[in-house]
């Protein structure tokens, strides 16, 4: 006999009507995810060298690497994203008073602590070190508790289906169609189907496939030296371009496994596909080293110290994400100085050199852009606990220290455009002095809209999409193009 709950769920009951145990399954089911991943995660965030004796754990069985990763990350499950609509009907569930079973492939040890977490479970069962508790083994568990039929079961993969075909009905999370038609075709009614984030699209949100135009500063060296009508130069700078995308989406996916707990208490981040589960945290895993290999790899066919550039590119990254992004003013050099090599890098593949002139710009540009970064997560005060090394009292401080640097470039811009240097490049280089004049209209106006809290949180990002940067950096080619021909 089959009773409708209040919110329009199943609750069954057996003929003498008591209630009939639900047995829930965690990874992909009650948790958006997988849990053996976020203890992996865990330790990349913890303690990073212990990854490297993974191998080594597993050799003895999927079962003792659970436990040992168990005995090393400690699993918070208030930092964990769960499926909110599962919940929300297990907790009707509960309050109806039926017997509720946590049954899971995860370590027993982090069962326990997830079902104690909820309050809901009558018991968990999960893996214990020479045993994994998923399939066959969890089906025959189920049965000695409550009988052949005797249960309904939450679950969401083919992994599931020994469980399901043994259970009276299937609830199942996700729209998988295979899944669905290996449930009834065994003659297993479904009861439910949850609905479960699909992650079509998210593979390139996750890449951060928009933060690529970042890396068209590699093509700065062939602008400002005038050598963008080279074939041969735009190849060897798209080839460059290629190795620093894949090294920044790489980059990025470990970040975002770094920062996972921060993200996930952002009110923007929580967005984040590793975040709010859209995305497993396997794929970052996995597609890191292949993206930084592919990166690498095509850097080899490039002059060698495009090669360094890249690596110094690679470790800086890697440096801020794990510890400099921490430190006191040294996160504002870093992110200026990654930029910076960016544009080195470009020189390096076009075998072009860039001029002290330009880097000192370039550094003095991106150190403003980089204090402004700061300074707008301080406009929002849900930032406040991941502001780093900074207080909220030094965001006069910070918005200084930006529009000085900001102004040193026009200096330093200005300081060139009167220099003996400037000949070597242009005829005519009184036709570069518009660019000071454009280039402080527009630093000024990030500073003011950044004041005016209408400035993302990443500044560099709103560059790229605003209109007015296009307008003024078409204005400096023009007079380049002028200083250079007439």
């Amino acid at each position: 006999m089959r009773q409708t709950s209040t919110d329009g769920g199943p609750v069954s009951t057996g003929a003498a009507g008591s209630l009939v145990p639900l047995a829930v399954d965690l990874d992909g089911t009650l948790l958006r995810g997988d849990s053996l991943w976020e203890g992996i995660a865990i330790l990349l965030r913890t303690r990073p060298w212990l990854l490297l004796l993974c191998p080594f754990w597993l050799l003895g069985g999927k079962a003792a690497f659970k436990a040992r990763l168990a005995r090393h990350a400690s699993l918070d499950p208030s930092r964990l994203v769960w499926n909110e609509e599962l919940i929300a009907f297990l907790r009707l569930q509960h309050a109806a008073g039926r017997p509720l079973l946590l049954v899971t492939g995860a370590n027993q040890m982090w069962a326990q602590q997830i079902a104690a977490h909820f309050g809901i479970f009558q018991q968990a069962a999960g893996s214990g070190a020479d045993f994994n508790n998923t399939g066959i083994r969890k089906r025959d568990l189920c049965i000695a508790l409550y009988g052949e039929s005797g249960f309904d079961y939450v679950g969401d993969s083919a992994a599931d289906l020994p469980v399901m075909q043994a259970a009276r009905n299937a609830l199942i999370v996700g729209r998988d169609s295979r899944l669905h038609r290996r449930v009834q075709a065994a003659g297993v009614p479904i009861a439910a189907v949850f609905s479960r984030p699909s992650g079509r699209g998210a593979i390139w949100r996750t890449l951060r496939v928009h933060q690529w135009s970042k890396n068209l500063l590699l093509f700065v060296p062939a602008f400002v030296g005038m050598r963008w009508m080279s074939g041969a130069v735009m190849l060897a700078a798209l080839w460059g371009l290629l190795a620093f995308c894949l090294a920044a989406s790489a980059c990025y996916l470990i970040n975002d496994l770094v920062d996972l707990p921060n993200d996930r208490r952002h009110s923007a981040k929580r967005l984040r596909p590793f975040a709010s589960g859209e995305m497993p945290l396997s794929f970052g895993f996995l597609a890191a080293p292949v993206l930084l290999a592919g990166s690498l790899l095509i850097a080899g066919s490039l002059p060698r110290l495009f090669l360094w550039l890249l690596l110094l590119y690679q470790g800086g990254t890697l440096a801020y994400s794990f510890w400099l992004k921490r430190l006191l003013m040294a996160d504002v050099t870093v992110l200026a100085g990654l930029y910076t090599v960016r544009i080195l890098a470009g020189g390096a593949a076009t075998s072009i050199v860039v001029s002290p002139w330009l880097l000192l710009f370039s550094v003095c540009t991106f150190s403003s852009l980089a204090f402004l970064k700061r300074f707008v997560e301080f406009q929002d005060s849900e930032t406040e606990s991941e502001s780093r090394a900074y207080e909220k009292d030094d965001a006069p401080l910070l918005a200084a220290m930006g529009i000085g640097s900001a102004m040193i470039s026009i200096l330093v811009l200005a300081l060139y455009i009167n220099s003996d240097s400037v000949r070597i490049l242009y005829h005519e280089p009184h036709f570069l002095w518009p660019a000071c004049p454009l280039l402080m209209y527009y630093l000024n106006r990030l500073w003011l809209l950044a004041r005016r809290r209408e400035l993302t949180h990443d500044p560099v990002w709103f560059v790229i999409r605003d209109k007015a940067a296009y307008v003024v950096l078409a204005l400096v080619a023009l007079s380049m193009q002028l200083a250079r021909a007439v």
